[in-house]
């Protein structure tokens, strides 16, 4: 799927994609040099490209790691949170596979986006009544997360910025109570 698609496609995806398949299908729109989120249409071969990285290396988290594979910060937190919500049982061992399309029990219903909840709390048209929209929002009250698109631009988080490191000069004492307790120390003495 290297063409962007629009809400209902990607949510009636998520009854046939899993956690892993969803991590193939981003791979291949950043192969492609688009952003990884399917939503978005923006290509860009100098920014978004495949890193040749160790797994290892892939696995720590790293700052601005999203910026290989995504087009900005709040695209790499709608597919995150798209993903979390698909299901990670196999294909076959799913049921209600060949109802049609947003009935009240499919995937596609359970689904809620990220763009939906910021729309929903910004009091524009989407359709609240869902289960999953009402838990949604509950959890979303109690962790207070906030949209922060202002005026249909993203403001940059950047709380390094704030960070200072403060170097003493000279030489520094060690501190005394390390390396206390002789031979035996721990708990408990030498019995």
């Amino acid at each position: 799927m290297v063409e962007n698609c629009d809400r209902e496609t990607l949510k009636i995806l998520a009854r046939y994609l899993s956690r892993q398949s969803f991590d193939d299908l981003v791979e291949e729109r950043v192969t492609n040099h688009y952003c990884g989120y399917p939503l978005c249409k923006y290509s860009d071969p100098s920014q978004i490209k495949e890193m040749q990285m160790n797994k290892v290396v892939v696995k720590l988290r790293m700052p601005r790691y999203y910026n290989s594979k995504y087009c900005c910060k709040r695209h790499y937190q709608a597919a995150e949170f798209y993903k979390r919500q698909l299901s990670s049982e196999a294909l076959f061992m799913r049921t209600n596979m060949d109802e049609p399309f947003f009935r009240s029990d499919t995937y596609e219903n359970a689904i809620v986006l990220l763009e939906e909840y910021f729309e929903a709390k910004r009091g524009n048209n989407v359709n609240l009544n869902t289960p999953a929209m009402n838990e949604l929002m509950v959890l979303m009250e109690k962790m207070q997360i906030e949209d922060d698109e202002v005026d249909g631009e993203v403001v940059e988080d950047n709380k390094l910025a704030d960070i200072t490191v403060v170097e003493k000069q000279g030489p520094q004492q060690s501190n005394s109570s390390y390396g206390e307790g002789g031979a035996g120390g721990g708990v408990g003495g030498g019995l």
